[in-house]
């Protein structure tokens, strides 16, 4: 018995960590969430679970041979009324709605290696997609966005205790927006009628929860964040570095920041 189940939400990441796996000669099963999954995974084994299935989800597990798993994609959090907790779920789970994202992610996360299934993190398959430290890509960065930037980066670990989002958007030292649970593209799309076109320093920064599980819930930024990070006027992004991951392939990336007359670059919290 040794083969990896993937637990997976929306987004391109979970497509991209079956398609390695695939690569590497091994036969992943794919759960997908009911209400989350947006792909159904041609050619792979697919099943389709409600979020609140825990037991269910175990025993998928089990019955198809699998030791491993991996959780990734992008969850949005569902109403009490379509999450379906099944008993494990509710013994697991109760206070779900009344804990943080990270919390709820360490709890599954012990469960399952309580039941032997070792919980690998995408880390293990998307490692190339890591931004590394040092990336400068586009236009070079003034003054006054390294200076909101600094701010962005000491608002975000100050938040990191409270687990609230992993983005911030700041103008002139000024926080325009932070991101909650409405997800990063819905936060940049909030905060377009805040900006002052005629004011410098503005700034989009993303990093990792200063107390969250650097290898479960991995700050993810693409090519979509981007173009609507450049709807919104906003030019310059900052994403931290070891603790990220791009959604798409670096020369995709580059040229798209390029095109747009953006900037890209990493940081950390000790920037």
């Amino acid at each position: 018995m040794n083969r990896l189940a993937i637990i997976v939400a929306s987004g391109k990441i979970p497509r991209l960590v079956a398609n390695r796996a695939f690569l590497q000669k091994e036969n992943p099963l794919i759960i997908g969430l009911k209400g989350q999954i947006d792909y159904n995974y041609p050619n792979f084994d697919l099943k389709i679970v409600s979020p609140g299935r825990i037991g269910k989800i175990l025993k998928i597990i089990k019955e198809n041979n699998c030791n491993r798993v991996i959780f990734c994609g992008k969850f949005n959090r569902p109403k009490i009324s379509e999450i379906l907790p099944d008993k494990t779920a509710l013994k697991l789970l109760g206070n779900f709605f009344l804990s943080g994202d990270d919390d709820s992610l360490k709890k599954i996360k012990v469960f399952f290696e309580e039941n032997n299934i070792k919980v690998q993190s995408i880390r293990d398959y998307l490692g190339d997609r890591i931004v590394s430290e040092g990336l400068k890509i586009g236009k070079n960065v003034t003054k006054y966005e390294i200076e909101s930037i600094k701010v962005g980066i000491k608002v975000l670990k100050s938040l990191g205790d409270l687990d609230v989002g992993q983005s911030v958007i700041v103008q002139q030292k000024r926080v325009l927006a932070i991101e909650c649970s409405e997800g990063t593209d819905n936060m940049i799309k909030r905060a377009k009628n805040l900006i002052d076109q005629k004011q410098k320093g503005l700034v989009f920064i993303k990093m990792s929860k200063t107390h969250q599980d650097k290898n479960q819930d991995i700050p993810v930024i693409g090519i979509k964040t981007i173009k609507n990070l450049h709807k919104s006027k906003i030019f310059k992004i900052a994403i931290e570095a070891n603790n990220c991951i791009i959604a798409d392939k670096y020369l995709d990336i580059k040229k798209v920041i390029e095109d747009l007359k953006m900037s890209l670059i990493s940081v950390n919290y000790s920037s």
